[in-house]
């Protein structure tokens, strides 16, 4: 985990406009290699900018990451049969642009909310419920969504935003 998440710091750093996503992934698995020795990807690096990065699972990763993008980044190594799988999304030149600022925002609040909630017993569903429910009254306070939060919810418009809701299982 600890290799991931620095890798994922390092492509933050290293991200520039005008270089492709493919570049990004190069950066990781340096990283990986010559400081961790580890040489297996859990999955095929998902790095995408602009409206790549709305596309789920994607992986062809040859757009030239353009100023005002976001990225978003979602790698992670596999490690004596374990996996790890973190996704970050960060501004290619380093400035969220304001709109890109409150969503950063929302999603902040919302993942310091779901840690509260997080100690032995607490229900995965319930703190995935918590995350649904917040980050669709935070677009409706947006102005992105409009209607009623829990015909939103019944409707899983969350899954929009969230089709994994706040995570999934990796199997190899």
């Amino acid at each position: 985990m600890q290799a991931t998440a620095e890798g994922h710091i390092e492509m933050m750093k290293k991200c520039k406009p005008g270089m492709r996503e493919s570049q990004l992934a190069c950066h990781l698995r340096h990283l990986a290699l010559f400081k961790y020795n580890i040489r297996f990807a859990a999955f095929p690096d998902i790095i995408g900018s602009g409206k790549n990065s709305a596309i789920l699972h994607y992986e062809k990763n040859s757009k030239i990451i353009e100023d005002g993008d976001l990225v978003l980044c979602d790698c992670g190594y596999r490690v004596h049969g374990y996996c790890a799988d973190i996704t970050t999304t960060f501004p290619a030149n380093g400035k969220f642009t304001p709109k890109q600022k409150q969503i950063y925002e929302l999603v902040l609040k919302i993942n310091k909310e779901v840690q509260k909630m997080l100690k032995p017993g607490e229900s995965w569903k319930a703190m995935g419920e918590l995350a649904a429910k917040l980050l669709l009254e935070g677009l409706k306070e947006l102005g992105i969504l409009k209607g009623d939060i829990m015909t939103l919810l019944k409707s899983n418009v969350n899954r929009l935003f969230m089709p994994h809701s706040l995570g999934h299982l990796l199997v190899i």
